[in-house]
């Protein structure tokens, strides 16, 4: 009986202990499972976060790349600045210059202007003269003023068929004789009259030599004379020629007579 019962306290020992290793065992088998797939887990883990790093790596080097082409064209800005202000700054000079010389253009314009407005009143003035001498000439040209001066005057015997001659000198060019007379017969019931000649000396010889067909100017037989204007003369030696013609002869003439020069005065 006590054997019997002994035995089952060891079967049931035995089944305690065969179970609490089975349940050891699970336990155990459980535990390693989970640790497997925790490592398993955190290999997966890792090797994302390796990928991520890597990825993150491969980033960074991009971005250190742009960051040095960023730097590169940084540099490169700044010395174009550094350029471009130098020239901003020379601009700057010469806009200022060129405002000075602006402003000394425009004193010198002013001045100008001024001068200009000036010449042009004197201009006015000046015109105004020019026409005043230009009409007064005019006047001259037309009318020029002249300065008449008697040279002989009196009464001359020209004999019958004779010729008397009355010397005189130009002193002045442009001249011109101015010659009035009147012959008286010795008989009134037959009127002298007399022949007027101005001659030269070489005209003058020839008629001393009794050739008269030359002579400078010359009035026909008449027995008076009011005025009588000859062609202008050249200074030097003249001579004026009076020649009696009485149609019934043998008398002689008497010739009351005036002689002047006029002369063309000049500026």
């Amino acid at each position: 009986m006590a054997t019997s019962l002994s035995y089952k306290l060891v079967v049931i020992i035995l089944l305690a202990a065969t179970i609490g290793s089975s349940a050891t065992a699970t336990y155990y088998y459980q535990s390693q499972n989970l640790k497997i797939s925790q490592a398993s887990d955190l290999n997966t883990q890792t090797t994302t976060l390796q990928n991520e790093i890597s990825s993150l790596n491969k980033q960074m080097d991009s971005l250190n790349a742009q960051i040095a082409q960023e730097q590169t064209l940084n540099s490169q800005l700044g010395a174009y600045n550094s350029d471009m202000l130098t020239q901003i700054q020379q601009l700057q000079s010469q806009v200022t210059q060129l405002q000075s010389q602006l402003t000394l253009l425009q004193t010198q314009d002013y001045q100008l202007n001024t001068q200009l407005q000036l010449m042009q009143a004197q201009l006015t003035n000046l015109t105004g003269q020019v026409t005043t001498l230009t009409t007064k000439i005019t006047a001259l040209t037309s009318h020029p003023p002249t300065n008449t001066t008697q040279i002989a005057s009196g009464t001359l015997m020209v004999a019958f068929n004779g010729i008397s001659y009355i010397p005189f000198i130009i002193t002045t060019a442009p001249s011109y004789v101015n010659v009035t007379f009147t012959a008286a017969s010795t008989d009134s019931y037959y009127p002298a009259s007399v022949a007027l000649y101005l001659l030269t000396p070489n005209q003058y010889t020839q008629f001393t030599n009794g050739n008269y067909t030359s002579s400078t100017w010359s009035i026909p037989y008449s027995t008076s004379l009011a005025y009588s204007r000859s062609p202008t003369l050249a200074v030097g030696q003249w001579y004026i020629a009076f020649q009696e013609q009485d149609p019934n002869g043998g008398y002689p003439a008497y010739v009351a007579y005036a002689i002047s020069t006029t002369t063309t005065l000049t500026a």
